[in-house]
């Protein structure tokens, strides 16, 4: 057993880690192998989602010095080193009570496959928290890719991922599935780039929930106001056709929309604002997308993950 999760079962006993109630899956990431002492800090950690899942509960471990404020933030990037804005907020009275967990409050957050998520909290005193000096630590539902940190209290609305570092901020997760009753989004794939660039990668800003106005979908391709296309199909393949190294997900022999060119904007993203009807005929079907990016110096053409949209 690696030393990673020995550590993790063994905070689980010790701290008292929350246990898995119903459907829910509790996990903990990072250690108590590292322990400091700041003031009106904000620390947190960047998650990749690869299936989508419902945050119930989130927690840092932290010994506070004196009665202060915690702002509990969730903040939302479709690629790990673009642009984050914050999803919601939470400011929270807090007294000390020795080394324990802190959270915001019961939620019900969907963490959206193909996005990226900074879970953070800041402090207005003086605390102590704890972490492990390595990143890239694995969930159920994604990784963790790396620990932010900022001298903001609270943070802002809007934050570049530059602050990132190789470690992982004691925190324990409480998430579960989408309900088969609820909207929900999967992933395949990770996307081509024979422009030698990064591969595109598609998302989706919330649930595809009928009636959702403020349904978007975003491109991310490596640069500034490059051309981005969307393309739905009603149908997927059965098994995805490749190329080189790209995979085309797609049925192509039926109806097609294209939807672009959308230059991407000064976050090297593309957003495709597309309201989804309250049309109960679309209810439980499943649609495939794709995106393509096309770079301007040597013609290539790169190709996205798929994404699937199931509509509730």
């Amino acid at each position: 057993m690696s030393d990673r999760r020995v550590l993790t079962l063994a905070l689980s006993f010790v701290l008292g880690a929350l246990a898995p109630v119903g459907a829910q899956q509790a996990e903990i990431i990072g250690s108590l192998v590292g322990r400091t002492a700041h003031a009106a800090l904000a620390k947190g950690n960047c998650l990749r989602i690869d299936r989508t899942v419902v945050l119930a509960d989130f927690a840092f471990h932290l010994e506070l010095a004196e009665p202060q404020t915690l702002v509990f933030t969730i903040h939302r990037a479709v690629r790990e080193d673009a642009s984050y804005v914050l999803e919601q907020s939470w400011a929270i009275p807090a007294e000390p009570a020795g080394p324990s967990w802190y959270s915001p409050t019961a939620l019900y957050v969907p963490l959206l496959a193909g996005n990226h998520y900074l879970l953070s909290v800041s402090w207005s005193g003086t605390l102590t928290y704890s972490f492990h000096p390595a990143a890239a630590w694995p969930l159920s539902f994604g990784e963790q890719r790396y620990a932010y940190w900022s001298g903001a209290h609270p943070l802002p609305t809007a934050l570049l991922a530059r602050n990132e570092m190789p470690a992982t901020y004691l925190m324990s997760l409480r998430t579960q599935a989408p309900s088969p009753f609820d909207p929900n989004t999967r992933i395949a794939g990770t996307g081509c780039a024979p422009s030698g660039l990064a591969a595109p990668r598609l998302s989706c800003t919330e649930m595809p929930l009928l009636g959702n106005r403020n349904f978007a979908l975003e491109v991310a391709a490596s640069a500034v106001a490059r051309p981005t296309w969307l393309w739905i199909t009603p149908h997927a393949l059965p098994s995805p056709i490749s190329h080189g190294s790209c995979d085309l997900y797609l049925d192509l022999r039926g109806a097609l929309i294209a939807i672009g060119p959308v230059p991407t904007q000064s976050n090297e993203v593309a957003r495709y604002p597309i309201a989804i009807p309250y049309d109960p005929a679309i209810r439980g079907i499943e649609v495939p997308l794709q995106a393509a990016a096309y770079e301007l110096a040597s013609g290539a053409v790169d190709l996205s993950n798929a994404l699937f949209l199931l509509y509730r």
